[in-house]
């Protein structure tokens, strides 16, 4: 390539600079590309300090164009907002993970603050980051505005997309709780999601609720006889 228009001799093309470097109207002499800037291509060109325009006339048609222009020290085309290059010499800048952000021509991404978080990927500003739903509320993607969940349900970590239901034996009277109430010894809700503690009723106190095997189970020491629908003692 050459370094402007109208030139006449072929020592004028000069050799183009490699991917991760980038010059004058892309040519020698070249630059290495800094942290936060990127050479994309073969003969990138630079990112211009001052510059002289001239006429071109061709065909009738009026252009100006750069000539003898100076290329700036940390020369490279930079990154966009939302990606980064954290080494000198790159022909790629990377998007931005998640929950973090950057402004244009950054080395690295910044984390969002706090329990805040980004919706997506290569997010370009501080106000990108959103504020996760807090124990005991919730929302779509987890982040606000965010709703309070309701009796009989719970949310207990930072970020849900929906409340957990009390299960069987448990129950929560109050709204935006983060965990459930046990029923009193012997009694049990028998269904999920119960919200009043007068839904726990009378079992025979020998019966323990399985939270995780979600049914009734038999305390120490105690076997339950399907066939008969009773329980044995077997001390």
């Amino acid at each position: 390539n050459t370094t402007g228009r109208a030139k006449t001799l072929p020592a004028d093309c000069i050799r183009k600079c490699n991917e991760g470097f980038s010059g004058f109207n892309g040519v020698l002499p070249c630059f290495l590309c800094q942290p936060g800037g990127v050479g994309s291509m073969v003969g990138t060109q630079c990112r211009i300090e001052s510059k002289a325009f001239a006429i071109w006339e061709d065909t009738g048609l009026v252009e100006e164009y750069i000539v003898d222009g100076k290329c700036l020290n940390n020369t490279c085309p930079l990154c966009e907002a939302g990606k980064y290059s954290p080494q000198s010499g790159l022909s790629t800048c990377f998007d931005c993970a998640q929950h973090s952000y950057s402004y244009a021509g950054q080395a690295n991404c910044t984390k969002c603050p706090g329990v805040t978080v980004t919706a997506q990927t290569a997010s370009t500003s501080l106000q990108e980051c959103q504020r996760k739903c807090t124990p005991g509320a919730y929302s779509l993607d987890g982040l606000s505005p965010c709703k309070r969940c309701n009796p009989g349900n719970y949310g207990k970590v930072f970020g849900m997309s929906v409340c957990d239901v009390c299960v069987p034996g448990k129950f929560q009277s109050l709204v935006a709780a983060t965990s459930c109430f046990f029923c009193p010894p012997g009694k049990s809700t028998f269904l999920p999601g119960k919200d009043l503690a007068r839904s726990c009723q009378g079992i025979a106190p020998k019966y323990l609720y399985d939270d995780e095997a979600l049914h009734l189970t038999c305390a120490s020491d105690f076997t339950f006889n399907r066939d008969e629908g009773s329980v044995n003692n077997v001390l």
